[in-house]
């Protein structure tokens, strides 16, 4: 007997509307005898306007991709209860099928040196806005290839918003002048990159290679007061090879952040010994066993529901809700023994799950770079550079010195000092699917900020007939890429070149492969040796950072498209605990430093440095992965 599960991904809001998007899989079918999935699909707010004079010149999309495992794994205890395993999909387009006016695009990633399909991307292949929606869409699974025998499988299907963002040159830095209009923050402090020691931009118009220095057509960085200080940001030897991605070629960027359903959906095709390796609430852990049925027998419910905190009242005060499933018993709260425990969303604590009101949607924080590139190897993504971000934010730019753009946000204005309005005055329908701020703008941007209570529905502030200043979103249509969480990106480190602080292979091809195992065995680091493996704690070998400012931001220059300030910061020296960027979990198989317990970073006073506790920090913190 065949049984397919489905699985209906619910992930966003619309640039424009004030209803989540409803990305949906549904009518999913394996067809046994011609190994197709069959299943519809259908999102909210769709655009193309690659024919528009003028316009942005991309459009949207989904990335979809296939998990399956046999059926009778359902049932299994541990250890047969294994991963869900990620389809290969034909790398031939034509042997899928999309209906009339939906076009196909093969995403692969190249295993043991063999192109693999690992989804698709589905999109309008014709200008138009609105609901798509495609019905009797069928996916050909390269099952012999995977060395795949049988009928009987367990099927999910899974679909996440992206944003096409054409190949161009484009500016990095804002080109500050003293004599711009409008005139700049006086003494604001703010990093940037140039164009060597100059006040321009550097313009990137090609992905040759890259050569960092203080010389025309070097990089370079100025930073401090006004920016006064010009610097080599890496030494003049480090260059950043053709194939390392500067963000010139194409390529997709999730429209939204990582939401809190999408990383629960992850967890859920987990097995349960490396759902272990995922907790980062030690209490929980501990709890962990593989033949516990009471999850709460030793700890109480405050120190054991919480996923990310080991106080799930303080996850919860700061906007997540994720947590372990259970059923009742008495005052017991109950989880299957051996098998895979489910997860989910709970942010209203009433202990009925995944309703509305569970903050489904919101931005997922606590998710430090290990958790965030776990999940992006799954999904087959990779994760974004800082190249990346600033070509996201700005658009298109084509002659240097690019005036005016001094102090560019990312929804396009400039001057920071009177172009913002944040969220802090209050929501309507909070915490839910259509949650949507209160505050008004006319010609400022609305940002997540300011919040006190964590963050909130990816999208929200793209509401109803709101231009790109007014909903804060990016040239390309990206949202919150300004506040809500802060966005991991990596950060091109000076050890680049010797390899010590970069995978060595790192390129614009270096996806997921959807097994989280290569990353697990290598600490959650290095994926295929193709992701940063150093997390140094000195600003010159730090491998991540983060832009864009977050829920709790005050500070209006961190919504700068330039702004680097958390670039070069290492957040054991800042004060908010070195870890928070690794995200030491409690236990990983090949024994490193990855197999320390939570304790560690709760209590040792060299971990936590000036806070009680690297949570602290990774509250902030999310992101979103592009291909």
């Amino acid at each position: 007997m065949k049984k397919v599960t489905f699985l209906a991904v619910l992930i966003a809001l619309s640039s424009l509307a004030t209803k989540a998007n409803n990305v949906a899989i549904s009518s999913l079918t394996y067809l046994s005898g011609s190994d197709q999935i069959r299943f519809n699909v259908t999102w909210d707010n769709s655009w193309r306007n690659t024919s528009t004079a003028g316009s942005t010149q991309n459009y949207d999309g989904v990335w979809v991709f296939v998990k399956f495992r046999h059926a009778c794994a359902k049932d299994s205890v541990w250890p047969s209860a294994s991963d869900y395993t990620h389809m290969w999909l034909s790398t031939t387009a034509s042997d899928h099928t999309v209906p009339s006016g939906a076009a196909l695009q093969v995403g692969t990633t190249p295993i043991s040196g063999t192109e693999r399909g690992m989804g698709v991307f589905i999109y309008r292949n014709a200008d138009g806005s609105g609901t798509s929606s495609y019905s009797n869409v069928t996916l050909k699974w390269a099952k012999a290839a995977q060395g795949i025998t049988g009928t009987d499988w367990d099927i999910q299907v899974f679909a996440i918003e992206m944003a096409y963002i054409p190949q161009g040159p484009f500016a990095l830095g804002d080109g500050y002048n003293a004599s711009a209009t409008p005139t700049p923050i006086t003494g604001m402090s703010y990093s940037e990159f140039t164009n060597g020691a100059s006040t321009d931009p550097f313009l990137v118009n090609t992905e040759d290679s890259l050569y960092f220095g203080t010389s025309p057509g070097q990089l370079g960085q100025r930073s401090g007061s006004n920016y006064t200080t010009y610097t080599s940001p890496y030494p003049s030897s480090a260059v950043l090879g053709a194939s390392t991605p500067k963000g010139y070629s194409s390529f997709w960027c999730m429209k939204y952040e990582v939401t809190q359903k999408q990383f629960v959906d992850f967890l859920n095709t987990l097995s349960r010994q490396n759902q272990k390796y995922m907790v980062r609430n030690n209490n929980l852990a501990n709890e962990f066993g593989l033949g516990d049925t009471i999850i709460n027998d030793t700890y109480g419910d405050d120190n054991i529901l919480g996923f990310f905190w080991d106080s799930w009242s303080s996850q919860r005060t700061n906007g997540n809700g994720i947590t372990v499933q259970y059923t009742t018993s008495g005052s017991n709260k109950i989880a299957p023994a051996s098998k895979p425990w489910t997860f989910a969303c709970d942010l209203n604590n009433n202990g009925v799950f995944n309703e509305s009101a569970d903050g489904l949607n919101t931005a997922c924080n606590f998710l430090c770079a290990k958790l965030l590139w776990a999940y992006l190897d799954w999904a087959g993504l990779r994760a974004m550079n800082e190249l990346e971000f600033e070509k996201v934010s700005r658009g298109p730019s084509t002659v240097s010195p690019f005036l005016p753009q001094n102090e560019a946000l990312i929804w396009g204005s400039y001057g920071i000092s009177s172009n913002i309005t944040n969220t802090a005055g209050g929501w309507s329908s909070a915490r839910t699917s259509s949650e949507s701020p209160t505050a008004s703008t006319s010609s400022v941007g609305l940002v997540i900020a300011g919040e006190s209570s964590g963050p909130r529905r990816v999208g929200s502030t793209n509401r109803s007939s709101t231009t790109r200043i007014q909903s804060g979103a990016s040239y390309y249509g990206v949202a919150n890429l300004a506040g809500n969480v802060d966005e991991i990106v990596i950060r091109f480190s000076t050890s680049y070149n010797s390899g010590s602080g970069w995978c060595t292979n790192y390129n614009r091809t270096a996806y997921g492969d959807g097994n989280i195992n290569t990353i697990i065995t290598r600490s959650y680091t290095c994926d295929y040796d193709r992701w940063p493996n150093y997390w140094g704690c000195n600003t010159a070998d730090l491998g991540v950072c983060t832009r864009g400012g977050n829920w709790g931001t005050t500070d209006q220059s961190n919504f700068g498209i330039s702004n680097r300030n958390y670039a070069g910061t290492c957040l054991w020296t800042s004060g908010s605990g070195g870890n928070a960027w690794i995200g030491t979990s409690y236990g990983s198989p090949d024994g490193s430093s990855d197999g320390r317990s939570l304790d560690y970073l709760y209590n040792s006073s060299s971990a936590r440095q000036y806070t009680g506790s690297i949570m602290n920090y990774t509250r902030y913190i999310g992101g979103r992965g592009v291909r």
